[in-house]
């Protein structure tokens, strides 16, 4: 395989530079990147369930903890290949006259999870029931994929930056020699 040298003018018998194959340009990007969204049901101990969609379960349990008083959990997340908000917004119409504010419901758990998986399944939507551990472990190998691609990008142009500091060093030094 071909190589690209490039370098500067010759300093006490070195020459800096920095050498390139094609291969170096090239970025490993995923096969596809991570799409779809996870609907949830949020339980709080009063028997209040919460219906969502989020991009982060983690985040999103997070977010809603801040600000309330008392311990929410999950009690169901459902992983969809889709953006996931027809299916919260069938299961909110469904759920409607038990609608307390927002997204928040004075139903059992077990009749908001009903709600959830028979309007993603007459909206013809697969939804695949997982853990919180899961959907982290999902969210991150497509963190670990960003991060590779980004690392590589970064790491081109300091090498390309360092070379030239190198090249103007060694003018620098060959100008005060010569002088």
């Amino acid at each position: 395989m071909a190589r690209f040298w490039f370098s500067g003018p010759r300093i006490l018998g070195i020459r800096p530079g920095i050498s390139f194959s094609p291969n170096d340009f090239k970025i490993n990007r995923p096969r596809k990147p991570i799409e779809g969204s996870f609907v949830y049901v949020i339980k709080a101990p009063n028997d209040r369930v919460k219906i969502g969609v989020t991009k982060n379960p983690s985040a999103r349990l997070a977010a809603l903890q801040t600000g309330s008083h008392t311990r929410l959990r999950f009690a169901f997340i459902g992983c969809t290949a889709g953006e996931g908000y027809d299916i919260e917004g069938a299961a909110h119409n469904v759920l409607t006259a038990y609608r307390l504010e927002g997204e928040w419901f004075d139903v059992p758990v077990e009749m908001a999870i009903a709600a959830v998986t028979s309007c993603a399944w007459k909206l013809g939507h697969r939804l695949e029931i997982i853990s919180q551990e899961q959907a982290d472990k999902v969210l991150a190998i497509g963190a670990k994929e960003d991060e590779q691609k980004t690392s590589l990008l970064l790491r081109i142009p300091a090498a390309i930056l360092l070379t030239l500091i190198f090249m103007l060093a060694a003018i620098i030094i060959t100008a005060i020699f010569k002088a």
